[in-house]
């Protein structure tokens, strides 16, 4: 699993929110430190930074307003996983 905090420092809406990550064309649920699926989270919460899990995969976080009358996303690009060169010795 790849960990990342996902913080929204500008954010002047009221939420709650979701937080989703996308492999291929499905998104799922990502999840929190405690094993909860990250699923109305406060603008307080983002504010201050919130850790969640993803599979390694993954092409993108979004971060969805749930409230009625909006309907925001704010999708995050994770960096993508390199690896390191290994020599070759024949």
């Amino acid at each position: 699993m790849r960990r990342f905090t996902v913080a929204l420092t500008a954010n002047n809406n009221s939420g709650p929110f979701t937080i989703f990550w996308k492999n291929g064309y499905d998104y799922e649920l990502a999840f929190l430190e405690n094993g909860n699926d990250a699923v109305g989270i406060t603008a307080n919460q983002l504010s201050l930074g919130l850790t969640v899990y993803t599979p390694f995969e993954i092409s993108e976080i979004l971060v969805q307003n749930n409230k009625e009358t909006c309907d925001n996303f704010s999708r995050i690009i994770p960096p993508t996983r390199t690896f390191p060169e290994i020599p070759i010795i024949s």
